[in-house]
């Protein structure tokens, strides 16, 4: 049963005894006090989860301006290696790096192996 349900039943009843208006309300009141205390504790948990909500999106919305500005930042300077070292594309300065690697390695070997 509703609350509205409820105090048209208790003003019915208080109607019939001859009780005024005021002595319904205030049963009314009574009967329902549980369920509006609940029902208050719940409103403000949900606020407080809104709340808390709230500053985690706040939160995550500079976190993502943060990493949107790093990405920037490490695209201009791929962009600069990538004019820098005359690369088609910035794939190609890894492939070109590991094979002067290689080369390096071997010449050490090399030179290693005359001394």
């Amino acid at each position: 049963m509703d609350q509205k349900a409820v105090t048209a039943r208790i003003e019915a009843a208080c109607d019939e005894l001859g009780l005024n208006r005021s002595v319904a309300q205030r049963l009314a009141a009574e009967v329902l006090a549980p369920e509006l205390a609940a029902a208050r504790e719940q409103i403000k948990a949900l606020s407080e989860e809104k709340e808390r909500l709230g500053e985690e999106k706040e939160r995550l919305a500079e976190e993502l301006e943060q990493v949107r500005r790093e990405w920037e930042r490490f695209g201009k300077i791929q962009e600069e290696m990538v004019a820098l070292l005359k690369a088609k594309t910035p794939d190609r300065i890894l492939h070109d790096l590991r094979n002067v690697l290689n080369e390096l390695t071997l010449l050490k070997a090399v030179a290693g192996e005359e001394t």
